[in-house]
């Protein structure tokens, strides 16, 4: 029974998430409500059903916190923070606290090079001002929670044991899609993915700059009208490469103990292949 509530309660929480900018902006008319409500039940039962089952399916590092609640946490906080920022820019005078401080942020974080910076060069010019300036702010807030979590992901596995302080580390049930009993060298392997999940991630940052001028030049001004869309791809911009370089740094962990094991021996390690 509790894991029945526990995985209810985790499946529901996602589908919140993905329903937080629609319920602000209620107001707002756009064709992607009915695509994002869709999305949100269906990921919902995807959490729902990895927490419920006993054998994991897709869902990585679900028994070693606290990657997931991290991500969970920078997942609704940028939800709520970037759906607030352009509630305030839009239909506000963008002069609340929280207005004034993610301009902040975006201003300090534009300097050149930057993926800021990217983003905005990325927009048409000839947008309406509030637009541009949602986006910078979005900007601006979201690679800021980014930041935080990627930095507070490192801190965490520095100064702990993770991932084996709470116990032994069972690496199929947290990397499902990963198999650990193939002949060649697990470690190396991990590392390898680790340089590659972290090296999309940065690039992915950088990459929204031919995204948008790819579709302004496809679809015109159009993808700029529907605040709804314009959010998610500023959630999304800022969510993915988040996830892709934790995920790297927890791989290079994994890689670095599965290493002391092979030097220690297995009777030594908390690690257990499967």
């Amino acid at each position: 029974m509790r894991r029945l509530i526990v995985s209810l309660l985790r499946g529901g929480a996602v589908s919140f998430v993905l329903l937080v900018p629609s319920l602000m902006l209620v107001d707002v008319a756009s064709d992607a409500t009915y695509f994002v409500l869709i999305s949100s039940i269906f990921l919902g039962i995807i959490v729902f059903s990895e927490y419920f089952n006993t054998y994991p399916s897709i869902l990585e590092f679900r028994d070693a916190p606290p990657f997931n609640r991290i991500r969970f946490l920078h997942g609704i906080l940028s939800v709520y923070f970037v759906a607030l920022v352009f509630d305030d820019f839009m239909f506000g005078s963008g002069a609340s606290k929280l207005g004034q401080f993610s301009m902040f942020l975006g201003r300090i974080l534009d300097f050149t090079g930057s993926p800021v910076d990217m983003l905005m060069m990325s927009v048409p010019s000839d947008l309406p001002k509030p637009v541009y300036q949602s986006i910078r702010a979005a900007g601006g807030i979201t690679l800021s929670l980014s930041l935080v979590a990627i930095v507070s992901f490192f801190a965490y596995i520095k100064f702990t044991h993770w991932p084996v302080a709470r116990g032994q580390f069972n690496v199929w049930v947290n990397l499902p899609m990963m198999d650990p009993t193939r002949g060649d060298d697990l470690a190396k392997r991990m590392r390898r993915r680790s340089q590659i999940n972290i090296g999309f991630g940065m690039v992915f940052l950088f990459a929204v700059l031919i995204f948008f001028k790819t579709v302004s030049v496809i679809f015109g001004n159009a993808l700029f009208q529907d605040l709804i869309v314009l959010i998610w791809i500023i959630i999304l911009w800022g969510g993915i490469p988040t996830t892709m370089i934790m995920r790297g740094m927890a791989m290079a962990r994994l890689a670095t103990e599965i290493e002391k094991k092979q030097t220690q021996g297995a009777t030594k390690s908390d690690l257990q292949a499967a």
